[in-house]
This record gives C-alpha cells, sequence and structure tokens, in this order.
C-alpha cells in the first residue's frame, strides 16, 4: 500500500480515483489505505474524496439510463483487445484506465 500511495502521489495535480463502480472499488482500496498506513495518508483526502465512476460516465456521455450501460452498449472502440477482462484485479484495472481515458478523450473532443 505504501508503493502505491507513493506512486498516486508522484503524479502532478490532484488525485482522482476513478473505478467501475467506484462504490466498491473506492471503498475497498480506501480501507486497504487507512487501516495499513493511517487515516491521513490516503492520497484521495479524507473528507472531499475525489472519485469518478465510470458506468455513470458512461451514462451521461451515451445519454442513456444507468441500467442501460453495459460493455454491450457501450462503443466498442472504447474497449481494446490488448487489455481483455480476466477478473484478475490488474487485467481488469488496466481494461478500465483504457475505457476511461477513451470515454474522456471522446468527451472532450480529442483523437484516442
Amino acid at each position: 500500500m505504501e508503493k502505491f500511495v507513493e506512486w498516486v502521489k508522484s503524479f502532478e495535480g490532484k488525485p482522482v480515483f476513478v473505478g467501475w463502480p467506484v462504490a466498491f472499488d473506492f471503498t475497498f482500496v480506501y480501507w486497504y489505505i487507512i487501516n495499513f498506513l493511517g487515516d491521513k495518508t490516503s492520497p484521495f483526502g479524507r473528507m472531499g474524496f475525489s472519485a469518478v465512476d465510470v458506468g455513470s460516465f458512461a451514462m451521461a456521455e451515451l445519454k442513456i439510463t444507468r441500467e442501460g450501460v453495459g460493455k454491450k452498449t457501450m462503443p466498442q472502440e472504447w474497449f481494446a483487445d490488448k487489455f481483455p477482462h480476466t477478473h484478475k484485479a490488474l487485467d481488469d484495472a488496466r481494461e478500465q484506465g483504457h475505457v476511461f481515458c477513451n470515454m474522456l478523450a471522446q468527451n472532450r473532443g480529442s483523437p484516442k
């Protein structure tokens, strides 16, 4: 957890936690940080948490209901074969990060 927190803090700007679903992922990661490193260690804040839910962002981007958000309803260009969904935490995190970056690029009108 120390290496993870150091890694997050190594980037410029204020860290934003991105998850899918963020309510589960953030709670899991935050609990580990607090449990093993102490309550003043989280790079995501203690009171003003900064987090984005990928599914909610997709809902807004695609203008569909939350129930309609899923891999089958999301544009396939958001996904990449090089990040397969294996249900292994690191693989899935890479895939979700790739999806989020592509969504953000589309939202900003940037090339992927």
